[in-house]
């Protein structure tokens, strides 16, 4: 017969390799920042995908446990339950797995080395093995990710100053674009334009870490390109200024300022600082780009012209009748996308594109304006315009087999690309209008008033919203007339359901923020 200890054991080793699996996606997925994974440790969707509550449970009942020892069999029932729960989860595919990228499978070897020791090795009495076993579980992986973090520290400058003398070896015109949305659409909006006259490199998706952007560079920039456009994105000050140092851009593009990430800013005039740091990095006779669509953005603007260096700056709105460098009016919206008139240089054409959203046409207006100091003709200018890339969950409109309407939005939310959003589906027609989304982490103080002016614009447009944190439902519920429309649910399948419950082909869903398992099921079927 197999012994019970050992059987005891194995089922700990089941539920502890779920746990670890689940903690390192999420430390993977917060870029294996100790302060971004603490942020996201403290929200109510942090608690619920890192099992807080059943693991302060164990802790709960081994405290209870080593005073009355009986107590201490239901630790053994928790953990068989945790077992079964990640058995379950991997048989159905919905296991969360991080990429085993080499920092990964080091940080598992030393949490395996904690655990084991502890479990097997240290000579102790039973129960206090299998606490001090469940501590490791806790502990190893964040010792991991600060052993691990020395040589990925020494990585990381030695490739810096790889990338740095690329760099000066090649001498693209080094574009970088920052703010707090709308970064990656005004990126790949520039590298369009420019690639129909230049060789344009670019960074990928929303590719702005300090190891992204310089890997980028050493493994694609060559001596043919004759830009190479960045996004940059930060969440504490220093950071811009550190890649700037690699990058010495000679172009800075500002796309917008709005509050987000405050937890590790500190607020937002650590916020606004931390962006102006691109513009700092400008040198003589760099170009710097202010879209004052936003009025914070103007401040920026204020800032570089007192800077005292022989720096250009530029200025570009959407639906503004001041004396800019660049101002786009929307002459009308239809279900193919927009056509506007865009005025540069007291020279005003009309432009026709694929995109639907105003906020969309809003960095087109600064792409543009880019391209044209850059002498990109407008007949190069209109021919892209008409068949513009975006990224992917970046507004993506598609209809399922059945014909419900989905607008994609989960790739990323800020309260300007979640109004966005809100204004895309007024829009549309349809019969029903629902909206499905996670709300917007880290707004610090600023989320309640943020998530009430939200609740106002969804209760304007929408006939049911779900919402899957409930962190946020007092505020939505607070800017809402109607509150009864408003659900909150947790669980992925469940929200699917009550999606297909609710709609018809006539109907229209927006899906904003991270809900992979939801657009994933919308886009197979």
């Amino acid at each position: 017969m197999v012994p019970a200890a050992l059987i005891i054991k194995i089922i700990f080793l089941l539920q502890a390799a779920g746990l670890v699996t689940v903690w390192l996606y999420w430390i993977q997925t917060k870029e294996y920042r100790l302060d971004r994974f603490t942020v996201f440790l403290k929200n109510p969707d942090g608690i619920r995908e890192l099992l807080v509550i059943p693991t302060l449970i164990k802790f709960f009942i081994f405290a209870v446990g080593f005073v009355f020892n009986p107590f201490l069999l239901l630790y053994l029932v928790e953990i068989l339950l945790l077992a079964i729960y990640f058995v379950i989860q991997i048989l159905k595919r919905k296991l969360r797995k991080p990429v085993f990228t080499k920092r990964v499978v080091r940080i598992c070897l030393i949490s395996l080395v904690f655990t084991f020791t502890t479990l097997f090795l240290y000579q102790t009495e039973y129960w206090v093995r299998f606490f001090l076993s469940e501590l490791t579980l806790l502990v190893g992986p964040l010792v991991g990710i600060y052993v691990t973090g020395i040589s990925v520290k020494n990585t990381l400058e030695r490739e810096k100053k790889t990338a740095k003398d690329i760099l000066e070896k090649f001498s693209p015109t080094v574009i970088a674009v920052t703010g707090s949305y709308g970064k990656t659409t005004t990126k790949d909006f520039i590298t369009q334009i420019l690639s129909s006259k230049y060789i344009v490199l670019s960074t990928f998706k929303n590719q702005n870490t300090h190891f992204g952007i310089v890997r980028r560079i050493i493994s694609d920039l060559k001596k043919n390109h004759k830009f190479f456009v960045v996004e940059i994105g930060a969440y504490k000050k220093d950071e811009i200024r550190k890649i700037a140092e690699v990058l010495k851009p000679d172009v800075a593009v500002i796309t917008g300022l709005e509050p987000q990430h405050l937890e590790l800013f500190g607020s937002f005039e650590n916020l606004k600082l931390a962006k102006f740091e691109l513009v700092e990095s400008l040198g003589e006779k760099g170009l710097a780009f202010f879209n004052i669509t936003n009025p914070e953005v103007t401040t920026l603007q204020n800032l570089a012209r007192r800077l005292g260096k022989n720096i250009k700056t530029y200025t570009y709105a959407l639906n503004n009748k001041g004396r800019l460098d660049a101002t786009s009016h929307i002459e009308r919206i239809d279900s193919d996308g927009a056509t506007f008139k865009i005025t540069i240089d007291d020279e005003t054409k009309e432009i026709r594109t694929n995109l639907y959203s105003k906020r969309l046409i809003e960095n087109l207006t600064g792409a543009i304006l880019v391209a044209r100091r850059f002498g990109v003709e407008w007949a190069r200018i209109r021919e892209v315009c008409r068949k513009l890339d975006l990224p992917d969950g970046t507004l993506n409109v598609f209809k399922t087999k059945s014909g419900l309407t989905i607008i994609d939005d989960s790739y990323n939310s800020t309260p300007h690309g979640f109004e966005a959003a809100i204004e895309l589906l007024s829009q549309k027609e349809g019969k029903k209008k629902l909206v499905a989304t996670t709300g917007i982490i880290e707004l610090g103080d600023q989320s309640y008033v943020i998530h009430k002016k939200l609740g106002e614009l969804l209760d304007a447009v929408c006939d049911l919203v779900i919402l899957r944190n409930k962190e946020f439902i007092t505020a939505f519920k607070d800017g809402m007339r109607d509150p009864t429309k408003i659900r909150l649910i947790t669980d992925s399948k469940k929200i699917i359901n009550l999606i297909d419950k609710n709609t018809n082909s006539k109907s229209i869903v927006l899906i904003e923020g991270k809900l992979p398992w939801v657009v994933d099921h919308y886009r197979k079927i």
